[in-house]
């Protein structure tokens, strides 16, 4: 089932009004709201691409780190935390 939620774009200043379709748990498209009183219903590419971005959960079934530019392993969770975390 999709639930249609209203929001507004935040990659600019202009704050214009959106409209998300979300199906499950998962965003499945992303339209200017012609109810907002400002952009009534304008939505800019940069507003639009998004949902395109958004990753599905199977993109990645594992966490993983780049042994070499062409080879990654899998690793667990607090690895790759401990991986990233800056020297102290």
């Amino acid at each position: 089932m999709v639930r249609t939620h209203r929001s507004f774009c935040r990659f600019c200043h202009a704050i214009c009004g959106i409209e998300v379709d979300v199906e499950g748990n998962r965003a499945v498209a992303v339209r200017g709201d012609p109810a907002h009183p400002i952009s009534k219903g304008y939505l800019c590419v940069k507003g639009r691409a998004p949902v395109s971005g958004i990753p599905r959960q199977s993109a990645i079934p594992v966490r993983v780190r780049a042994l070499t530019p062409a080879e990654l392993a899998a690793i667990a969770g607090e690895d790759g935390l401990s991986a990233t975390r800056a020297p102290r």
